[in-house]
């Protein structure tokens, strides 16, 4: 009996041995099992392109395209924005990204006798002191730029007619009569205006005023030169004589001014107008 005992507690001992080393050994190979894991998702995460505000610079770079490294390069500065993703390449000649679309750049240096260009690396976190951009590229969108800019300002700046030009000429000689350092008297007031009118074909004369039928229209007058420009210029009077009430046809005009009035400062004139005629 008790043999058989013995025999017994000898084949526990030994399935707990076999079977309890065993989950022992399960748990020590999963464990780098799970360090090759996270091993490669850091090497997955370092290889992710390197994605800026501006830039895109790839994981795996391209192979050598072209041997920039034997340039000379001397200062060139060019500005531009870019129009589309503009390769760029790092002194290997290895294309290693692209700048984005509508990213300003500042280009400092061209390649002597060659068709390059390269500016410093404005990115932190990459291993690349300068970027180089093709000229191709460079010069068909400073040029596509330039164009856009030129077709912006013609678009901006109106088409001006004959017709405008000479009123406009018109208006100006008419201005330049009037002295802005100048007080006027009356009687130097009427001359002026006389003068005036001419420049518009029209006539300024006490007979518009005797020739009047209805009631006359009150006009604010100074006669300081810089105030009657002023009044002028806020009235559109010019363009009253030469177009009239109508909008069509130029007046005649006469300003009737009291002598008693205080004409140190604005006052009120009558205006009388009649319709102009060649015959009169």
């Amino acid at each position: 009996m008790k043999k058989r005992t013995a025999v017994l507690v000898l084949a526990i001992v030994l399935s707990f041995s076999l079977f309890g080393c065993g989950n022992n050994a399960d748990q020590k190979q999963e464990e780098p099992q799970e360090e090759t894991e996270q091993e490669e998702a850091q090497q997955e995460e370092i290889q992710e392109d390197i994605e800026t505000e501006n830039f895109l610079f790839l994981k795996e770079v391209g192979k050598v395209e072209y041997l920039l490294g034997e340039f000379e390069w001397e200062e060139s500065t060019i500005e531009f924005t870019t129009q589309y993703e503009t390769d760029v390449y790092d002194m290997e000649g290895r294309k290693v990204g692209y700048i984005k679309s509508d990213v300003p750049v500042t280009i400092t240096e061209h390649g002597i006798n060659s068709g390059w260009y390269r500016f410093k690396n404005p990115e932190n976190g990459t291993d690349y002191e300068y970027l180089c951009v093709r000229r191709d590229d460079v010069d068909s969108q400073v040029q596509n730029e330039t164009e856009t800019q030129n077709l912006e300002e013609q678009a901006e700046t109106p088409i001006l007619s004959d017709e405008y030009i000479e009123e406009q000429r018109m208006f100006d000689e008419a201005m330049d009569l009037i002295d802005e350092n100048k007080t006027y008297t009356i009687e130097e007031f009427h001359a002026l205006f006389k003068d005036i009118c001419e420049k518009f074909g029209t006539i300024y004369d006490v007979e518009v005023k005797e020739q009047f039928i209805g009631t006359p229209a009150k006009f604010t007058l100074n006669l300081n030169g810089k105030e009657l420009k002023n009044i002028i210029n806020d009235q559109q009077f010019f363009w009253y004589i030469l177009y009239g009430p109508t909008g069509s046809n130029p007046v005649d005009i006469y300003f009737g001014i009291d002598e008693n009035l205080d004409t140190s400062r604005d006052f009120e004139a009558t205006l009388f107008i009649r319709f102009h005629k060649e015959n009169n």
